[in-house]
């Protein structure tokens, strides 16, 4: 199967926060990537020390904005045997977004046409 680069926007409902993931992988859709993740730290947690440590450490609660924080290289054999490369989160807030520019924003300068 071939590999391509994926990426998957994940919102925290709660606030106006976004995590933005990205990975090489021969799983096909969002979900299936998602799932993946899930099952290697799954595995992570179940199978090393520090897994567990950092499942306790999160009040049980490890979520995506905690693994952000983690170095890969924990995760590493766990998320290749799941068929996950080179994931990268990154975080972004409501003070990582350009103030004058927002998604409906258009971005024709209609002064510049005359």
């Amino acid at each position: 199967m071939s590999m391509s680069s994926h990426e998957i926007i994940l919102r925290r409902v709660s606030e106006n926060r976004i995590a933005l993931i990205t990975c090489d992988s021969h799983l096909k859709t969002q979900e299936l990537i998602m799932k993946a993740i899930s099952k290697a730290v799954t595995h992570w947690v179940k199978t090393t020390k520090e897994g567990m440590n950092e499942w306790i450490l999160s009040s049980y609660d490890l979520n995506i904005a905690d693994l952000s924080n983690l170095t890969a290289d924990y995760l590493n054999s766990s998320l290749v045997k799941q068929g996950i490369y080179n994931l990268e989160i990154d975080l972004y807030g409501e003070d990582d977004y350009p103030e004058d520019f927002t998604y409906d924003t258009v971005l024709v300068l209609e002064e510049e046409l005359d």
